[in-house]
């Protein structure tokens, strides 16, 4: 026997032991004897290899001999006698490209995307669908198109080949295809999801771009059950979550080649090393030993994911797909620790054919100072088929051990609900039995002085019923502040879809006129029509009726009775039970600056069919008439109640109040109606097992109250947070009042916990192109009336250099003492970074309309993200321009911010496509916008 001393002898290493088949290319066989390969065309197996590849073959358990392909291909002389198990299997393959190509089948039974058991290929990325559609139907961008559309935020340079895994179920899932039939409209089949939850197809997939094209790899697929997993060089790349088993193949096994729509393509040149399959899921850990060890896979994991993110200020998680979600924070008091608790998304909108929230992880890190945070491994993880996700709840402590409470729907089966997991190191979490542990869905936990638990989760909705409105009138006795008001709306009657509405409203196109106000003006005249109307001129002493009649396609406007304008509309609104009625709005999504009616209103009312003429004069203010309204406010003595006994009371908002009978109303006050009335209930525990329900509800809203509850104390205050808005009580269950504003960032679904025992950190996420995005954190501050807002965290703050020299293009502006004085136009400042903090001292001059700041601008500022300051309106928003004269794309506004007409300190922070704002110390808007050349 001849031996090579400069290598040892192969040896197996524990995880080929059990493989039902190993090539390693010596030859036609396998290890076991059993699968002969068959060549097809030019190739070569038992080809030499050399040097580091040789030892490098020999350290995986190979011989350090290769198949080498010129465009053939491996089959098995018995296909059929190769048996996958379609619930658990796994396969390694250590293959090199010299070329870089990647582009052609690797391995696997694929045929199409409706017959495919599993395959391995590479393929042109940018041959990838860019958009896709969310379960809703709304557009969505995909992976592909943040990966290879050129010059993005989250470009790949390089090659835009793609590895992708494809695997099939044995058939479709039934409750998802019923979601997407049912939820995704007609008219935007077929699409991305939809296609690939009829096929039952996953494609969990790679940029080669990223792990050096022209290298020998290590590729694994593993199907561990509820997991379908893309390792490459021992690292993690990607994961699935799939439903049912494997489809069983109906074409055969081949190795570098496939079948695609019944035509054989090859086109592989390049050395295949090994290829083996188990009919079991390989562990993490013998992954690693295929890959090359420990030490060469923690080299390889910086390489192609880089490190993860110190800080979890703009925190995204490393992966081509990858994105933040909810935050759930948490002050471990034990230990002293933030712990920040998330989600995480992969595959933007599409993964477990969910088409929203689906594959979801609860995910965590931790900092006992807000600088050094530590990433802990995945703290709830899906190990079911039937979890959808795991989502948003809350954690307690007690005993000793953390306990979490976190939603996990079961679309097909009776599993979903509020479940639980335990930990005695708050890092470690085993999921505790029956499932669901509660029904319900999002949650929060509050611990009180006394030291029960108590559980808030979503209670039931009240409506409001009625027969469906079509003809209708709105009468209102109002007396007017101001005639100079634009767009304020005196009484609406508005769709539970929070879109549709009809109004009486004033000034809006036309000043000084009255108008039937209406969603995007769809049943009102243009302003043409409207200037020939009677112009109002009454003063604030005055008392005027002003009425609109809804009768078929005809609209009528009466001012004290009279005439003032009639005309047809195209379709008339039918108003369904649940709708809300408005006083002193235009509609609730209305924009602040225009929406709201200046004055006093001594009567509204709602009445279920057109008025007459002598009706409409015979009726008085505070007075019932001879016809019954549908619903009557007359805020006699103080009262809110509908006279009628039909609707709710008026929920009186932003400082509205009643005074001698009349309903008083300035600045941003009014009142609403709501239709339907969304609560949240609790249950309470001493012991986090055993809960008794309470029967008064915690809160109630027409707001959607659902969506991440939280409720806190800060100061002498309690709060309660949820997706939608924000309400305070001198109590920790009520009564509740809405906070002014209701929402103190643009983040989604933020959630608050303390640190440390005087300090409150807010948390959510910055959307991007859909559901999650990046993480940003927020200091919590509160004046001395206990109103709330945000700044930013002092020790999340990044790190920059030396202040840079401001220099300015063109004519140099006016300048002050320590400062430079814009008027009436504009000032450039070029040369600065991509990166940057700049902060500004604002000192506005009196009566200014707005005035801003465009960032990342073009010279010239024709693209840039424009910041505007609006201090009538205090409001501050971002306006999008592009370079390609398309028209300017509205992005994120704050509103009710304080002070805009005062100095300011205004705070800038750039950092890759994020913008993020901090102003006056009080309030923060954050934005994206890419323009590396700006």
């Amino acid at each position: 026997m001849i031996t090579n001393t400069a290598f040892p002898a192969p040896v197996f290493p524990s995880p080929f032991q059990d493989a039902v088949a190993w090539w390693h290319m010596a030859d036609e066989h396998d290890a076991t004897d059993a699968h002969r390969l068959v060549v097809h065309g030019n190739v070569t197996l038992g080809a030499r290899l050399e040097g580091p590849e040789r030892e490098a073959s020999i350290r995986r358990g190979g011989d350090g001999l290769a198949a080498k392909f010129a465009g053939g291909y491996l089959a098995l002389a018995d296909d059929p006698a190769l048996k996958i198990n379609p619930k658990q299997w796994a396969i390694s393959i250590r293959m090199r490209d010299p070329q870089g190509v990647w582009k052609y089948p690797i391995i696997g039974s694929y045929g199409s995307d409706s017959e495919v058991s599993f395959a391995l290929h590479a393929m042109d990325g940018t041959k990838k669908p860019m958009m896709d559609r969310n379960l809703g139907g709304g557009e969505c961008p995909t992976i592909y198109s943040w990966m290879f559309q050129p010059g993005g935020p989250r470009s790949v340079g390089g090659t835009s080949s793609l590895l992708e895994l494809v695997w099939g179920a044995q058939k479709p899932d039934a409750a998802r295809v019923k979601r997407i039939r049912d939820l995704q409209p007609a008219n935007v089949q077929p699409n991305p999801l939809q296609q690939d939850v009829l096929h039952a197809v996953m494609k969990p997939c790679f940029p080669v771009a990223l792990i050096g094209p022209n290298d020998w790899h290590d590729i694994v697929a593993v199907m561990t059950g509820p997991k379908l997993q893309l390792w490459i060089d021992g690292v993690l790349v990607d994961e699935e979550f799939p439903i049912g088993v494997t489809r069983e193949r109906t074409l055969p096994f081949l190795i570098g080649a496939g079948y695609e729509h019944g035509e054989l393509k090859t086109g592989f040149e390049g050395l295949i090393d090994h290829v083996a399959i188990w009919n079991r899921a390989l562990t993490p850990e013998e992954i690693v030993a295929l890959s090359g060890g420990a030490a060469h896979v923690r080299q390889r994991e910086r390489a192609i994911l880089g490190d993860e993110s110190p800080t979890m200020q703009y925190f995204r998680p490393r992966g081509h797909n990858r994105k933040a979600g909810d935050c759930i924070p948490y002050w471990d008091a034990r230990t002293n620790t933030f712990r920040l608790f998330y989600l995480i998304l992969r595959r933007n909108m599409h993964s477990k054919w969910d088409g929203g929230h689906g594959g979801l992880e609860i995910w965590q890190a931790s900092t006992m100072d807000l600088k050094t945070w530590r990433h802990h491994p995945v703290t709830i993880p899906i190990t079911e088929q039937w979890e959808a996700w795991n989502g948003t709840g809350a954690v307690a402590f007690l005993d000793g051990k953390t306990h979490w409470f976190y939603p996990c729907p079961d679309y097909n089966g009776r599993h979903g609900g509020i479940q639980h997991a335990v930990s005695e190191d708050g890092i470690h979490f085993a999921k505790q039995g029956p499932h669901p542990f509660l029904r319900g869905g999002d949650c929060e936990i509050f611990q009180d002085d006394a030291g029960v638990f108590h559980l808030i989760k979503n209670g039931p909705q009240h409506r409001v019923t009625m027969k469906p409105l079509r003809d209708k009138t709105l009468v209102a006795w109002v007396r007017l502040a101001d005639l100079k008001q634009r767009g304020g709306g005196v009484l609406t009657i508005e769709h539970p879809d929070g879109a549709q509405f009809d109004a009486i409203v004033f000034g809006e196109r036309v000043p000084q006129r009255w108008m039937a106000g209406s969603n995007n003006f769809r049943r009102t005249p243009p302003p043409e029509q409207q200037r020939q109307w009677p112009e109002e001129t009454s003063t604030p002493d005055k008392v005027v009726q002003i009425a609109a009649v809804y009768q078929g396609r005809r609209v009528t406007l009466f001012r004290n009775s009279k005439l003032y304008a009639s005309y047809e509309i195209a379709e008339p609104l039918v108003f369904p039970a649940g709708s809300s009625i408005l006083v002193g709005k235009r509609h609730t999504h209305a924009a602040p600056a225009t929406a709201y009616f200046s004055g006093r209103v001594l009567d509204a009312r709602v009445y279920s069919r057109g008025l007459s003429t002598d009706e409409l004069a015979k009726l008085k203010a505070g007075i019932e008439g001879a016809v019954e309204p549908l619903a009557w406010y007359d805020f006699a003595d103080g009262e809110t109640a509908d006279r009628t006994g039909r609707f709710p009371r008026l929920d009186l908002r932003h400082g509205a109040r009643i005074e001698d009978g009349v309903l008083m109303l300035r600045g941003e006050a009014y009142a609403k109606v709501p239709g339907a009335v969304n609560t949240q209930v609790q249950l309470t525990s001493t012991d986090l097992e055993h809960w008794t329900d309470v029967a008064e509800p915690v809160i109630e809203s027409d707001e959607r109250l659902a969506i991440c509850p939280n409720l806190f104390p800060f100061g002498e205050w309690y709060y309660y947070l949820c997706s939608t808005g924000l309400w305070r009580s001198h109590g920790p269950f009520g009564p509740w009042e809405r906070h002014q504003p209701a929402r103190l960032t643009n983040l989604s679904v933020p959630k608050v916990a303390a640190f440390g025992s005087r300090r409150r950190i807010y948390a959510g996420f910055l959307g991007d192109g859909g559901w999650g995005g990046n993480e940003v954190l927020r200091e919590l501050v509160q004046d001395a009336d206990g109103w709330l807002g945000v700044r930013f965290v002092p020790e999340m703050i990044p790190a920059s250099g030396k202040d840079l020299p401001v220099r300015f293009r063109g004519k140099a502006p006016d300048a002050t003492a320590g400062g430079v004085h814009v008027r009436n136009g504009e000032v450039c400042m070029p040369d600065v970074p991509g990166d940057f903090r700049l902060q500004i001292e604002v000192e506005p001059e009196p009566n200014l309309h707005s005035f801003g700041i465009g960032l990342r601008c073009d010279v010239g500022g024709k693209h840039g993200c424009d910041l505007e300051f609006n201090p009538k309106g205090r409001l501050v928003s971002c306006t999008k321009m592009s370079r390609t004269g398309a028209a300017p794309v509205r992005g994120p506004c704050i509103a009710a911010v304080r002070g805009l007409d005062q100095p300011f300190t205004l705070d800038i922070i750039a950092r890759h496509d994020i913008l993020d704002i901090e102003i006056a110390g009080h309030r923060t808007l954050t934005t994206r916008f890419w323009n590396p050349d700006g």
